[in-house]
Order: structure tokens, then C-alpha cells, then sequence
């Protein structure tokens, strides 16, 4: 069974209801020779002679010889061996000297081989045997060399050439070779038979007649013979070949039963450990570890079947390059280290041990500690099987595994700022992350789900810090995005279609519409960043772009592709991948990543080009440059590097751009860095680190995020103590005006709450309360309002609350403004909108109106200065003129209109007080029948139909809606309503609660089940129209309807009334798919118990150690038995996948030695940071000794017992609601 490692770091086992235990030191580590330095050492060995001596190889050429003394002096060191003039050296490339063997009559025949890189034209592979000067055994003659086997590469790339020798069990000399380099075995050698590059070959070195010689073409010949038993011989391919479908394995070794053990570097995802076999065909690149990557999908294998790892582990946590070492068979007795394989991660420094059991496949993996920044280049024994390591640099040490030296210590230190999360985060791993120029923030990586939100690898953060999905996402990870000056937005990365449009690795977004470009590239890109003048510079892991030879970098600009070509050399891009661009102000390229040469010039991992020419930057530096940004003058760059300039800097340097050279920002720090970003006078830092440090040997603790500045130099980041992340970062961008820092990358907490891979870090955080416009009105000051009201000549003060910070308002008409703004007599032209600005950064608004003087005198809603009737009795309606009916005269008789009996008198009649001239009173001036002086309709048309008062249906409006009852078809209108020509009420829109969205979502992942459901309480004739998610869809209605099969996402719903003209109604319907199960374990040792927090569903199955049952819980505690705990967990919905894991836990030592005398030891590694009371209480319950202590990196503490008697204790121990007790005698 292949498990991935787990944190809990297994010490020695405790049973409580024994009197007598044994106690193992912790594993860790010390200088094992004090007063010596090595440069560059890649292999550590020993004679196995008798005579216990060292050898330690120095890639540049040198194999020092030295007693295995730990009191060694340097003047007891002797050049064993000296080729620096035969190989190709480049610090921190896999080229120079790499490996050294003995031969097994080493002692009679003093024979001891070499492998090493030279470069007559192409690079070279060399096996080479030299033997021991006979006057002097710490010293080879130079001229005994004999060439066993040369190799040529074919490939141009430096990486990827193995190097390890080993005589195996059976006298035959094995040599692992790489797979030539490049990304992604470009070459595909891996599955070719018919080449030494990418496997591990087998070689009888003692030409003897035992076997055939060899028939290699390549030069020279006869100085091999090649094993009967190679799997090979007499079938195709190499007979040289032993094992094939390697990548790159640095390191192997052979245990006591003669398993060849090999430590397998990987690409972007996994680091192997195989058991190496006779024949075995180890999948590259066809497989990477279990998984099929992209660039092996053509691939097929040369052999079947393929031989899986028997472990692997992932980057998720920034180890990112295995050294392979030893099953240890030393002399100490700690259990963790007795038959397991010990291995280390290169960059991360952590250090592990591995069980394996042949019968099953089964394996435990325990972490055994992590180095303090020191990298890890190679394991070696002495000749009594103690365990060493190397560094790798100019001037580092060896290091010895130890039972009785605490690990490496670290400082905590206050941080700077705090930090906040963004909801529920991603599910996956963010790589990239861009502040787009609206202020939004884009984010990719290798993800599906984003707080609730189903986005594949691409989301969107807005400006109101909501998340959404950038269409459908892409069917790969998104390693990087840029926005060109026309705001369209660039994703690179490695996929094959982006928004439902096929595209290789890269892809522009305009808003609407994605667009691939071109043909792509052949390999993963990695970086995208535009020039000042709209150029887009594209790096990563490939040799064409648009189907022109790139080589690693190459250029996009007006729907073409262009190579970055020397004019000198005629020669394109670089030699091996690109990670990193930064763009200086005067337009020069600056590239890093894991190349030597550019444009065919020497320039170790870094490279400008000028738009004509590749150049260097002096020496470079020794190891990987992953992240460049420029500040102020200066070039930072960083990465796995420990040199810059041939000076030690430790994985971070600065290179003057005016005057050249390096320089280191103090120490540096102790882990891998992903990611720089420039602002407000700081460099912030994000990687897989622990520590920094200003002063040599002061390690201050960052965990994997940190600042630098030339004033204060190394700064974490967090409130108090509780700072950084608690795993890798890949990603850093500033937003919000640059006042906040967006962190991605691969961890869920940021200084020690949750956050999901990705959360924001300020020095403060804008909230509603950090900016409130604060106005002063004709004197008086108010606060409170977003919008405000004037009339014209009124004074205004413009301010903010809290009063004290520094500021500055935006005007209507684009003017800024520093501190209050006085208007001392506003007009119109001062309306608008006013935006105040903290010097932190945080923001508010405050629209304000100006209108004329509004004093209405008659309060009957009509300005006095607009009032033609300005005496308007309380409560009468009024026209536009402020008049009402009983203030008109419409006849302009001298009666008011409630009075005119006679309202259309003829102008000039004499009327009396009723209003009514004599010819109205008498006759039937109409002819309609009815006397004036009944009539009340006094112009009736003729032959109208009139009722008693003399009056037609025309000249009758019955609801008083302006329209007579002739010509009114709504003859009902209520009072007050506007109406049309026809008399029916004019309507603007519809009640807000007349329509009803709801969603029902898929039923599993990638279904297409999902539904709208839209209904409206008002029947009239709709119109929906429905875009999203490759939908597109009209649908008519008029109460309601269903719209089904419809994929998870979101879609835009716009409703249309033909009632009501102009009128729509939108919004945006999510229709949810299920979560993906997310489970996060965590070990409370204290306890023993297993807390599992569950998200993703509403019911959880659970399986913990064969007993299942069902919860609603999002957060479990199980019950941790000793050794194996196996979990299990899945939901209703089979979709959502499953979770396995296998916990092993042992209990530890909580306090010892059991007896004690004079002083108990606490274990403090067993608790958590803070305080734990310690009472000590005897067989009567008297307490004996009570103390607090406060947890924080100790690895024990001694509680001294010398006042008390001899006898049995109980120990009570209590951290938090946790209290174990625990029985120990006192003798």
C-alpha cells in the first residue's frame, strides 16, 4: 500500500501502565568535521579498506581524502584527486565530477572509478578508472586514467545526467544517467532502448574473458564487457541497459539483501523512490510517479508492464527534488532509523525514513527533521555504516546523524501586519495570481472549486472581494497570467482547451471571447509578462511556439510569434527552462529558471536580452531562479540558489542594474523561494521556508512569507508571534489601492486560522468604519450619509471621521484635494460625487446635489419662487403652478371655479355672483334640451344624447383620469393613476417580489442535470432569455417555467413584458454542483486522538478502523490506537469522491526516564505551543510539585524532582481541556 507521508513525527513508544521503559534520542543531525569546508560536494564514500578515510567529491573537479576524525584539521586533508581541467563544470548544474566508486579489491588493487561531464562539443558522459599512486594511498596518479565507457548527449541541455556509481553485490559496476534534460524528456529517451540516457546501466569492468566484450559504437571500445545476464542481450536495444524509464535518478544505493534503492528526481509533480530490478521499465515519461502527464500522453512503453514507485510524495509542501541515501545500518539504536531507507528532499531539507515491507508493498514514511536551510546534495557512509550528508555551496560542511544533539533552533519574532481570509478559498494548489487594471484580482492554479463557486483552474476576485468563475475554466493547471495594455487578459499554463476553445498552453480573454495563440507552444508555460511597449515575453518548459524553434522563451505581438534570437550566435531562447521574466523601465529582458547557457552564452540560471543580444549577469547563480521582480535600481532574484556572484547569499540576491555585481539581503533564508513583489520600499517573499536571518547563526522564524527591506532588513509577517503560512507559497500581488497583499499558494492557515491557499496580508484592513465623510452644513457637522442635499448658497466642509489620518478627495471634476474641502457658497456646478482616499489606502464616497432655494412658504409642494398661487390652503391639490381648482378663474368671469355655476361664460358677459351671464340663465343655448340654468354641460355637440344635467357621454369623465367617458376603455381607474390616450393606466414596472428564480443543481460532478425554474405573480407575456455555460436560449411565458439539463455555472436570466415597454428585469442564476469531499486530519498527541474536519457535503460516511457510521458533523474526534489507524470517508454522492488514509501513531514518552532520580523530562514535542501545568502528586493525592510552563521550541523540558522521596508518583499533565496522568517511580 503507497501512503503519503504524514506529519506526525514518530519518537519513542510509552506505555503508562509500565514502571520500566526504554527512551531513544530524537534523530537529528551535527557537523560531523568541525573544522572543515567543502566546495560544492555531490558524494560522500568511503574505501571500505580498513583504513577509515573519507572522500568527499567536489563537483568542480576535486576529490578530497581525509581520517574520519571529527577533530580532522584542514591541514590533514589531501587532494585524493584533481581533473578540474577535463570536466565541464557550472555550479549548481548536474555537470562536472558527479560520482565516485572503489572498486571491491580496492585494497589489492588499488582501482577506484569516476563519472563526469566534459563538453568537446556536446556534453559527454565519462566512466573512467584511475588506481592509486603505489608511494602514496591517499593520492591517484593522474596518469592511470583509462575511458571505460563515453556517452555523447543528444540534447543540448546541461541537466539530467545522473552520475551516481556503485558496484553492486554481484562485482558489477552500475551507473545511473539521466534522461538528457529538457522538460518533459523532449527526446523521448526514456522509452528508447536503443540509448544509455534515462536508465541505469550495468558494466563488467574486470575484462577478463568472463563475458563478451562490448559493441557500443561510441568510443573507446573493449574496455567493458557487458553482463551475461543483462535483460538486453541478445534482444533489441543496449546491452549495457539494466533498467530503463528513468528520469533523472541522482542517487541510488544497495542494501544488505542486495535491493538497489534509487531516489528518482521528478518534474512539476512527484519525487519517486523505486526498488530498482533487473529488466524493470519505470514508466518515464509516459508516468510521473502514478500520474500521466500531458507531455507523455503520445508516449508508448518500450516494455511492459511498467514497475510503479513503491513511494512518491507531491510538492505540496516545497519538496520539490529527492536525494536518495541509505537503509541505514549504523550504530544508533533510535527505531525509526533501524532497517528504513533514509532519503532527503534536496531544496527542502527535510530528511525521512522509510519503511518497506516486501511481502505486501506496503510502506511508513517518518519525518525525521529538517536541516536549517542547509540544502542536501548527497548521503554517504563511513566504513561502520553512520550515516553522513553534505550541503552544497563554496564553503559548507558535512553533517552527521546523531541521538544526542538537539536539532537546529530557530527565533521567534513579532511580525508585522495581519492577516485575513477569503471566504472558503480554493480546493486546490494557486500558482498565479494578477491585479487586473479594474482592481479585481485573477487567480490560477489547480483547482475546481473557489468559496462554493464550481471554477476550473481560473476564477475572479472582484473588487468587492467575490468570487467568481472566468467562463468554463481549462482542463489543466493555469501556471500564469498577464493583461495587455488593451486590457485583454494572457493564461499560460499547461492545458488543451481554455473557455470551451482548444488552445496548446496559452490563451488570451477579451472579455467575451477566448482566443488561442496560434499553434501554442509544445511545453508548459510558466511565465507571462507584457514589455512597456505591448510585447509578450512567454517562458516555460518548451522548445516551439507558433511551430517556430523557440527554445524556453519566445515573443507574441501582433497575432505572431517571434524567437528570441542571438544576431551574434544565431542561436535561440536557452538551454534548459525558463521560471521567471522581469522587465526593466528601459525595456530589457531579464529571464531566469535551470539553464547555462543563452543565445549560446555562458549565463548560469540568469540572462538578459536587449532585443538583440543574450548576455550574463557576471557569474549567475548556483542553483534554480524561480522568481525575478526590479525595484529602485536593483534586480532581485530568487529561487534554490545558494550562490549568486560566486558569494554565498542563500537563496535570494539583488544585482545592481547601474553598476552590476551581486549582493546579498543579509543572510537570506533557509528554504526554497516561489515568488518576489516589489512595494512601498519592501521586497516581499513567499516560498517554502522557515527561517531568515539578518545575522549569521540568528535564525528568525517567517514560516514560507517574509519582507526585506535595506533599513530593517528581515521582517515576518503577522500579528505578534503568530506569523506566515503553514505551507508553501507560490504566489504574491498587491490590490486595493497596493495597501493589501494577496498570498496563493498551497497551505490552510495563515498565522494560524484557516485559510484555503489563499488570504490577504495588510499592515491594516479597510472596513466600513476606516473612512466616514464627515460634512459640515451652514455650521453645523454631520456624519452618516452617502448622499446629501444642498440649495444653492449654502456652505460646505468636507472631512472625514476618524479625524487624524491623512487624506485626500477626488472632486466632480478630477481635481484631488489634500485634507478638508471648504465650499463656502455651493452652486450647481459643485454637484457630484466626492471620493475620500486615506494615505492607508481605504476609501468612501459622497455624492452631493445642489439645487435652487426650496422654500415653499404654502407647503403645497410647488417653490415659492415657482408659485403662482402662493397662498394654497392646507391639503388642496395643485398643478405645476402651485394653483388649486378653488384659486382658478377658467372663464376669467370674476367667479372662482367651486363657485361658477357658468363656467364657459364669453368673455366680457356680465355674470352674476353664481357666475352666469343673462343669456346663460335663460333659453337652451346648445339645443341639447336642458335649460341653461340647468345646464351644467353648456356646449353640448349637437344632437348629442344628454343626461338630465345636459351633458354628454363625451363631456363625462366618471374616474376623474382625464380622459371622457367616450374615449376611456378603463373606465375604472383608480384616482391618482397616470394613464394613456385611451384612459388605461401607463405603467413603469412591476412589483420587486413579481418574479421567483430558484436553481436546483447537478446531481454529481460534470452532470448536465441541473435546472431554472423562473415563476411570476402577475400574468402577462414574458420573455426570458437565458445565457451561460455555452447556453443560449429564448423562452416565452406567462407564469412561469422550468428550464432543465443544464451543466453547473452561471448563467444570466433577462426577463422582457410586452405590457410594459422598456421594461427588463436581470439576474444572475448559479446553478451548484456538488463540493469536492475535502477532509483535513490533525493529531492531538497529548489526547490521542484524531480531530478530522470535513467539508463538501451535508452527511459524511465514516470508516475509522473498520467501524463505520454516518455523521451530519463538520468535525469529528476519533480515538487513535497504537500503530496502524486506517479512515475512510465518503458522502451520499458517489461523485464527490473518497478519502483513504493510514495513520500510524505511537504513543510517546509524555515524561521520562521511568525510574527517575534527580530530574524528569518532560517531552514538549508532544505538546502544543502554550502552557502546560505540571503537578506531581503521591500515592495519598498530596500535591508534591505544581509549575506552569510555556511551550514554545523546546524539546524538553527537566522538572527537577531532588526534594522528593523515593517511591511511586502520579504525574498529572494538563494543556488546555487536555489532563493525561501518568505513573513513574522515583528511586
Amino acid at each position: 500500500m503507497h501512503r503519503r507521508p504524514h506529519p506526525l513525527l514518530k519518537l519513542s513508544t510509552f506505555f503508562s501502565c509500565l514502571l520500566w521503559i526504554t527512551a531513544y534520542g530524537q534523530v537529528s543531525f551535527e557537523e560531523a568535521f568541525p573544522n572543515l569546508n567543502f566546495n560544492f560536494p555531490v558524494e560522500i564514500q568511503n574505501a571500505n579498506d580498513g583504513s577509515n578515510r573519507m572522500f568527499v567529491v567536489e563537483q568542480p573537479g576535486i576529490i578530497k581524502v581525509f581520517p574520519n576524525n571529527p577533530n580532522v584539521t584542514a591541514a590533514e586533508v589531501g587532494t585524493f584527486l584533481d581533473v578540474r581541467n577535463t570536466v565541464s563544470y557550472s555550479a549548481g548544474q548536474e555537470i562536472g565530477l558527479l560520482g565516485l566508486a572503489f572498486h571491491p579489491q580496492f585494497s589489492t588493487n588499488g582501482f577506484v572509478f569516476i563519472y563526469y561531464i566534459d563538453r568537446p562539443n556536446n556534453y559527454r558522459i565519462n566512466i573512467a578508472r584511475y588506481q592509486v599512486d603505489a608511494q602514496n594511498q591517499n593520492r591517484v596518479n593522474p596518469s592511470s586514467e583509462l575511458i571505460i565507457a563515453r556517452f555523447t548527449k543528444n540534447q543540448s541541455d546541461s541537466n539530467h545526467n545522473g552520475g551516481k556509481l556503485a558496484f553492486g553485490p554481484d562485482g558489477y559496476l552500475y551507473a545511473s544517467i539521466g534522461d538528457g534534460g529538457g522538460g518533459g524528456d523532449p527526446q523521448g529517451n526514456g522509452q528508447n532502448l536503443n540509448t544509455v540516457f534515462g536508465s541505469i546501466i550495468r558494466l563488467d569492468i574486470d575484462v577478463n574473458g568472463d563475458n563478451p566484450l562490448e559493441t557500443n559504437p561510441e568510443e573507446p571500445t573493449g574496455n567493458y564487457e557487458i553482463p551475461a545476464d543483462n535483460p538486453r542481450v541478445g534482444q533489441s536495444g543496449l546491452d549495457e541497459l539494466f533498467a530503463w524509464g528513468i528520469r533523472n535518478t541522482w542517487k541510488f544505493s544497495f542494501d544488505g539483501q542486495g535491493r538497489l534503492w534509487g531516489g528518482d528526481v521528478g518534474q512539476n509533480s512527484f519525487e519517486e523512490i523505486n526498488i530498482v530490478e533487473r529488466g524493470g521499465n519505470y514508466g518515464w515519461n509516459r508516468f510521473e510517479a502514478n500520474s500521466e502527464p500531458s507531455y507523455g500522453q503520445n508516449t508508448t512503453l518500450a516494455t511492459n508492464p511498467d514497475i510503479k514507485p513503491i513511494y512518491f510524495y507531491d510538492h505540496n509542501q516545497g519538496d520539490v527534488s529527492i536525494t536518495g541515501g541509505y537503509v541505514y545500518r549504523g550504530s544508533l539504536t533510535n527505531p525509526s532509523l533501524q532497517n528504513s531507507y533514509i532519503y532527503a528532499d534536496y531544496v527542502s531539507g527535510r530528511v525521512w525514513a522509510l519503511s518497506y515491507n516486501s511481502s505486501n508493498g506496503s510502506t511508513d514514511n517518518e519525518l525525521l527533521f529538517q536541516t536549517n536551510g542547509q540544502f542536501v546534495s548527497s548521503f554517504g557512509e563511513d566504513e561502520a555504516g553512520e550515516l553522513y550528508f553534505s550541503s552544497y555551496g563554496n564553503s559548507v560542511k558535512l553533517y552527521k546523524l546523531t541521538e544526542t544533539v538537539a536539532g537546529p533552533t530557530t527565533t521567534a519574532v513579532n511580525g508585522v501586519g495581519d492577516w485575513k481570509n477569503l471566504g472558503n478559498g480554493t480546493n486546490g494548489t494557486v500558482e498565479t495570481l494578477l491585479e487586473a487594471a479594474d482592481g479585481s484580482i485573477y487567480v490560477g492554479g489547480e483547482f475546481t472549486n473557489v468559496n462554493g463557486v464550481q471554477a476550473n483552474n481560473l476564477a475572479r476576485l472582484t473588487t468587492e472581494e467575490q468570487w467568481q468563475a472566468v467562463t468554463s475554466g481549462s482542463n489543466g493547471p493555469v501556471n500564469a497570467i498577464a493583461q495587455a495594455p488593451d486590457g485583454t487578459i494572457y493564461v499560460g499554463g499547461e492545458f488543451t482547451e481554455i473557455g470551451g476553445v482548444s488552445a496548446s498552453n496559452i490563451a488570451s480573454y477579451d472579455g467575451q471571447n477566448w482566443n488561442a495563440l496560434g499553434s501554442g507552444t509544445n511545453g508548459l508555460v510558466a511565465e507571462l509578462v507584457f514589455d512597456n511597449s505591448g510585447t509578450l515575453y512567454v517562458g516555460g518548459v518548451f522548445t516551439q511556439a507558433g511551430g517556430i524553434n523557440a527554445n524556453y522563451i519566445a515573443s507574441w505581438n501582433n497575432n505572431s510569434w517571434s524567437a528570441l534570437t542571438d544576431s551574434t550566435s544565431g542561436v535561440s531562447g536557452t538551454n534548459n527552462e525558463i521560471r521567471s521574466i522581469g522587465i526593466a523601465a528601459d525595456n530589457t529582458i531579464y529571464v531566469g529558471g535551470n539553464f547555462d547557457t543563452a543565445g549560446g552564452n555562458q549565463a548560469p540560471r540568469i540572462a538578459r536580452w536587449n532585443g538583440s543580444n543574450w548576455s550574463a549577469l557576471g557569474a549567475g547563480t548556483s542553483g534554480f531562479v524561480q522568481a525575478i521582480t526590479i525595484d529602485e535600481g536593483f534586480l532581485y532574484a530568487a529561487g534554490n540558489f545558494a550562490l549568486a556572484g560566486n558569494q554565498t547569499v542563500n537563496r535570494i540576491a539583488r544585482w545592481n542594474l547601474a553598476n552590476g555585481g551581486w549582493e546579498s539581503l543579509n543572510q537570506g533564508v533557509s528554504g526554497n523561494v516561489n515568488a518576489l513583489v516589489a512595494n512601498g520600499g519592501f521586497i516581499y517573499v513567499g516560498g517554502s521556508f522557515e527561517t531568515a536571518s539578518d545575522v549569521e547563526n540568528i535564525n528568525e522564524i517567517m514560516q514560507n512569507i517574509s519582507r526585506w527591506s535595506a533599513s530593517n532588513g528581515w521582517e515576518a509577517l503577522g500579528p505578534g508571534t503568530n506569523v506566515g503560512v503553514n505551507s508553501r507559497v507560490n504566489a504574491l500581488a498587491f490590490y486595493s489601492n497596493r495597501t493589501e497583499m494577496l498570498v496563493g499558494g498551497n497551505f490552510s492557515q495563515a498565522a494560524g486560522a484557516n485559510a484555503n491557499n489563499i488570504a490577504a496580508w495588510g499592515t491594516s484592513f479597510c472596513t466600513a468604519s476606516s473612512v466616514i465623510p464627515e460634512y459640515q452644513i451652514n455650521g453645523v457637522w454631520q456624519s452618516g450619509e452617502n448622499a446629501i442635499s444642498l440649495t444653492v448658497g449654502d456652505s460646505l466642509i468636507l472631512s472625514i471621521l476618524p479625524n487624524g489620518p491623512n487624506f485626500s478627495i477626488l472632486l466632480p471634476n478630477g481635481e484631488t484635494v489634500n485634507g478638508d474641502y471648504t465650499i463656502s457658497s455651493i452652486n450647481s456646478n459643485d454637484s457630484g460625487t466626492y471620493v475620500f482616499t486615506t494615505a492607508a489606502g481605504c476609501s468612501a464616497s459622497l455624492t452631493v446635489t445642489v439645487s435652487e432655494s426650496d422654500t415653499d412658504t404654502d407647503s403645497d409642494g410647488v417653490p415659492d419662487n415657482l408659485d403662482q398661487c402662493p397662498n394654497t390652503p392646507a391639503g388642496a391639490t395643485v398643478n405645476a403652478e402651485g394653483c388649486s381648482d378653488a384659486q382658478l378663474d377658467d372663464d376669467n368671469d370674476g367667479v372662482l371655479n367651486p363657485n361658477d355655476v357658468c363656467p364657459n361664460t364669453p368673455e366680457g358677459e356680465t355674470v352674476n355672483s353664481d357666475g352666469c351671464s343673462e343669456e346663460q340663465l335663460d333659453g337652451d343655448a346648445d339645443d341639447d334640451g336642458v335649460a341653461n340654468s340647468l345646464d351644467q354641460c353648456p356646449n353640448t355637440p349637437a344632437g348629442a344624447t344628454v343626461n338630465a344635467e345636459g351633458c354628454s357621454d363625451a363631456q363625462l369623465d366618471d374616474d376623474n383620469d382625464g380622459i371622457n367617458n367616450a374615449l376611456d376603455d378603463c373606465p375604472n381607474t383608480e384616482a391618482g393613476v397616470t394613464v394613456d390616450a385611451n384612459g388605461c393606466e401607463i405603467r413603469s414596472g412591476l412589483a420587486v417580489d413579481n418574479f421567483t428564480v430558484n436553481t436546483v443543481g447537478t446531481s454529481c460532478i460534470g452532470a448536465a442535470d441541473g435546472q431554472i425554474v423562473v415563476d411570476a405573480v402577475e400574468e402577462l407575456t414574458y420573455l426570458a432569455n437565458i445565457i451561460g455555460e455555452g447556453l443560449s436560449q429564448s423562452v416565452p411565458f406567462t407564469v412561469g417555467f422550468t428550464l432543465e439539463n443544464l451543466a453547473a455555472g452561471s448563467y444570466n436570466v433577462c426577463i422582457t413584458v410586452e405590457e410594459i415597454p422598456n421594461f427588463e428585469y436581470c439576474i444572475t442564476a448559479m446553478v451548484q454542483a456538488p463540493e469536492t469531499l475535502n477532509v483535513v486530519t490533525n493529531i492531538n498527541r497529548l489526547s490521542q486522538l484524531l480531530r478530522v474536519s470535513l467539508t463538501g457535503a451535508s452527511e459524511y460516511v465514516i470508516t475509522f478502523n473498520n467501524t463505520s457510521f454516518n455523521t451530519k458533523e463538520s468535525e469529528i474526534v476519533l480515538p487513535l490506537k497504537s500503530e496502524v489507524n486506517t479512515l475512510k470517508v465518503s458522502t451520499l454522492q458517489e461523485c464527490q469522491g473518497n478519502f483513504d488514509d493510514t495513520i500510524m501513531y505511537r504513543p510517546e514518552a509524555l515524561a521520562y526516564p521511568n525510574p527517575f532520580s534527580e530530574v524528569l523530562r518532560l517531552n514538549a514535542s508532544v505538546f502544543d505551543q502554550g502552557e502546560v501545568t505540571v503537578a506531581i502528586y503521591n500515592l495519598l493525592g498530596q500535591a508534591q510539585y505544581l509549575q506552569t510552563f510555556t511551550i514554545r521550541s523546546e524539546s524538553e523540558i527537566p522538572i527537577p524532582t531532588m526534594n522528593l522521596g523515593e517511591g511511586l508518583y502520579m504525574i498529572k499533565l494538563t494543556q488546555g481541556t487536555t489532563t493525561r496522568t501518568l505513573k513513574l517511580l522515583k528511586e
